[in-house]
């Protein structure tokens, strides 16, 4: 009897990981397609020539707060059109075992050289131009450090590297 309960519980217990397996995405990441519409702050015109780079990363299963990132699964980055437009495809990402993706993924940001960016919505960020050289010059400098750190390294986002890189040996 004591064997039966015992080969019981070992069962129960062997559906219920891989029931919470199955729940937190399976085999793979479904995700989704990322897409920002990029306008004037003053004039509520599109802009081109965004750039948009987008990053997902997975974090471990157990974790609940704090520095648990594991790994990134994909990395893409897109430039507006003439309607102010860039679009990421969805996709599906191979999961390598006890990972989830964060409710606040994908990262996203969003760069014109001299601007700063704000998010209006979720999908449309406004564009807000410099008012003198020395602020371009300003937010080129803050942007060059805080892009080409480890969050967005220039071998995986080369489109916005070059114009961050472009951009401070314009300012």
């Amino acid at each position: 009897m004591r064997n039966r309960v015992v080969g019981f519980l070992f069962v129960l217990i062997v559906l219920a990981v891989a029931g919470c397996y199955l729940a937190t995405g399976g085999s793979s990441f479904h995700l989704r397609a990322v897409r920002v519409r990029a306008v004037d702050a003053l004039t509520e015109r599109p802009v081109q020539g965004v750039v948009v780079a987008v990053k997902w990363t997975t974090s471990d299963l157990l974790c609940i707060e704090g520095e648990c990132l594991r790994r990134p699964i994909r990395m893409a980055e897109a430039v507006t059109d003439a309607s102010g437009v860039a679009q990421i495809p969805a996709a599906d990402a191979a999961r390598s075992g006890w990972e989830i993706l964060g409710g606040s993924q994908p990262w996203v940001v969003v760069y014109k050289a001299g601007c700063a960016t704000r998010r209006d919505s979720s999908s449309a960020y406004l564009i807000i131009q410099p008012i003198s050289q020395a602020e371009a010059t300003e937010r080129a400098e803050s942007k060059a450090m805080l892009l080409t750190s480890w969050a967005f390294p220039p071998a995986q986002f080369p489109r916005l590297a070059r114009e961050v890189q472009q951009a401070a040996t314009r300012h």
